[in-house]
């Protein structure tokens, strides 16, 4: 958030491997304008990304520091997203949200939500979805574990849980499903 946004556009900036994906949260756009921003701004449309994911919240601000009353932090933070969300998603995975009711102060709870809830989307299981399998399930996790240089896997009582709710609404294919999952992350483990 803030000049911590600004610290996390110059890590993706100089490809620091510390790093597997990026939360930028109303950054500091505004300092030493315009050439920083205008440095950043070239150095990461036409940089070497290797596809890792960033997501930018932008708020309403209504002030800039040092010029007062003018939108100018809003608008190089807007301008910023509007050219990373023209890069290819092999270079940049990348998503953006303007939350139009919030300023500088209120931003970092709405902001570290989506973004974390933006990241993490690929962990959603919908046993409704059409393609919804083990393999499918496996092999997402699997992607996922491996962008983020950890392991990841389904928690065992979200999946106890789906598994409940299939069984209540007797679809059982989902249930067949779940219980395969539950085998394989979990093998030999009970707990209710």
């Amino acid at each position: 958030h803030s000049f911590g946004g600004l610290l996390a556009l110059e890590a993706l900036r100089r490809q620091q491997p510390m790093f597997n994906a990026y939360l930028v949260l109303d950054a500091s756009l505004w300092y030493d304008s315009p050439t920083y921003a205008d440095e950043l701004e070239q150095a990461l449309t036409q940089g070497k990304l290797t596809g890792k994911p960033l997501y930018m919240a932008i708020s309403n601000q209504a002030t800039t520091p040092g010029l007062g009353r003018n939108d100018y932090h809003k608008q190089r933070n807007l301008a910023l997203a509007k050219h990373l969300s023209a890069l290819p998603s092999q270079q940049l995975i990348f998503h953006s949200e303007f939350f139009s009711d919030e300023d500088h102060h209120s931003l970092p709870h709405i902001g570290v939500y989506q973004g974390i809830r933006w990241l993490m989307h690929s962990q959603q299981l919908d046993i409704f979805a059409e393609d919804f399998s083990v393999t499918e399930v496996v092999s997402r996790f699997k992607h996922l574990s491996e962008s983020q240089g950890i392991e990841i896997k389904p928690q065992y009582h979200a999946l106890k849980g789906l598994q409940r709710q299939a069984q209540r609404q007797k679809l059982a294919q989902q249930q067949r499903i779940l219980t395969q999952l539950i085998e394989h992350y979990y093998p030999g483990f009970t707990l209710e």
